[in-house]
């Protein structure tokens, strides 16, 4: 969905799962393309739900939204804009219930007050070891799943990264008062990619190699009654919004 390949829906039948991994800002650029990508992915995020889907959104969204997800967040705050008005977070605020969106975060919810609770930590200074780190990986659940949430959890006895994972367990309730119906994917899911439609999985070479294509295999079509765009698409592309200084 997007030209650094930062994006993956799926489709699980009472939700669109969202995989995102948001750009890092290590430059005045690179705080821009964060920028521009937030805005591209709520457009996304709120175009779902407007054709009746349910989303959870998921993975490194590089924002620590809350300041007790912050080993320091009073060194955090090097310039006028404050904790909370700092564009990415307030960006991430309004996605939220709290900000007037509609989106959950699942481990505060189950977790509001929990302390030194991070997912992230410099492998540099081996912060681990002390329990310096941030909360940036995020499970947001959609306010119409807020009532199946059954438990929430940082595994930061899971080793080999300086990411944690994070994990959310859903019980089954009743959809009764807002029923289900059977709607098409999204046209970006991977599912309409012919390298992925198919019994035998390829080499990554077929990925990799530009203009390697699978001889006689057309990509299939995306289910009529949404918003078309096409998967070669950037994400980045659908949002011409400015930054938010």
């Amino acid at each position: 969905m997007d030209m650094e390949g930062r994006v993956m829906v799926t489709d699980h039948g009472p939700f669109l799962l969202i995989n995102v991994y948001v750009p890092s800002t290590g430059s005045l650029e690179r705080f821009d393309f964060k920028l521009r990508f937030c805005l591209a992915l709520q457009r996304r995020i709120e175009a779902m739900r407007a054709a009746g889907r349910k989303v959870v959104l998921v993975g490194d969204l590089n924002i620590s939204y809350l300041k007790i997800d912050h080993c320091a967040p009073e060194k955090e705050v090097r310039d006028v804009t404050g904790w909370y008005t700092h564009p990415a977070r307030h960006w991430l605020r309004s996605m939220l219930r709290v900000g007037g969106g509609h989106l959950e975060d699942a481990f505060r919810v189950l977790h509001p007050t929990e302390l030194h609770a991070f997912t992230c930590w410099s492998q540099k200074t081996s912060a681990r070891e002390t329990n310096y780190g941030v909360r940036i990986d995020h499970i947001l659940v959609d306010e119409h799943l807020v009532e199946a949430l059954a438990d929430s959890a940082i595994l930061s006895e899971i080793t080999g990264s300086d990411h944690c994972p994070v994990r959310v367990e859903l019980r089954e309730v009743s959809w009764s008062d807002r029923p289900m119906e059977c709607r098409p994917s999204p046209p970006g899911c991977a599912k309409y990619l012919p390298e992925l439609g198919r019994k035998r999985q390829l080499s990554l070479a077929r990925f990799v190699v530009p203009g390697q294509k699978e001889i006689g295999q057309k990509r299939p079509k995306p289910p009529t009654g949404m918003p078309l765009k096409t998967p070669e698409k950037s994400l980045m592309a659908e949002s011409s919004m400015p930054a938010l200084y």
